[in-house]
């Protein structure tokens, strides 16, 4: 092999394996779906003790606003907060601006369904008095549309039935938007946030959730295992 073609496949190696690096530091920062978990319990156990879990670990309301709770719907959303990194051993101080906003849904899945079937059901009376009042195409697309929506009703409510047969459990989801300021495009790009190891993780989150959820013996066998640990930690 010449030495002008040792240098290209040295080259193209080298350009190739920068590239999966570069692929995989992507992937690394793109972010995640929302982290779930079920629990056989009455929804206003659950939905009570998420509220809690919030406001002990800081998430309910900081100095610029207050989370919102709607708890017909099974929706709450935090305030967005905000953190920054400042790298000062460098040449030019260089700060990364954060900002991070939790959505959590709890939804007992039959009550859930039913309330989607009553919305498209209504949605799709809406679009049906919507027909009547247009003419030629425009009449024909709209009663297409409510046709659809009516189909889409009649299926969720069906699916409500069958849930509503079967022992009732509430889903909880943690969904955090978590997102980096890019100073050059001057935008705020979703990333993950357990890569840049900022704000309060999921898993925390949960963690506290299932010890208020945990029945009094699990829990107070839990607490006497904790006590048990620090004690040998003094050791």
């Amino acid at each position: 092999m010449s030495k002008k073609s040792s240098f290209l496949f040295f080259l193209l190696f080298f350009l190739l394996t920068a590239s999966l690096i570069f692929i995989q530091a992507v992937e690394a920062q793109a972010p995640k779906g929302p982290v779930e978990k079920i629990y056989a319990l009455p929804y206003e156990q659950v939905w009570d003790k998420v509220v809690e879990v919030l406001t002990e670990k800081g998430l309910s309301e900081h100095p610029h606003g207050k989370m919102s709770a709607d708890k017909e719907n099974g929706k709450i959303t935090t305030p967005t907060f905000r953190y920054f990194k400042i790298y000062s051993a460098k040449p030019v101080v260089k700060e990364i601006d954060y900002r991070d906003t939790y959505t959590i849904t709890v939804l007992e899945e039959s009550a859930a369904k039913a309330r989607e079937a009553k919305k498209k059901a209504e949605e799709a009376k809406a679009k049906e008095e919507e027909a009547k009042t247009l003419t030629g195409d425009e009449a024909k697309q709209a009663e297409a549309e409510a046709k659809t929506i009516s189909e889409a009703a009649k299926k969720a409510d069906q699916e409500a039935k069958v849930l509503s047969g079967k022992p009732k459990v509430v889903k909880v989801a943690i969904h955090r938007k978590f997102e980096i300021h890019d100073d050059t495009k001057r935008q705020w790009v979703e990333s993950d946030p357990n890569v840049e190891k900022l704000g309060i993780s999921e898993d925390v989150l949960f963690n506290a959730l299932d010890a208020k959820l945990a029945p009094p013996a699990a829990a107070a066998a839990d607490a006497k295992g904790d006590a048990a640990k620090k004690e040998d930690a003094k050791k």
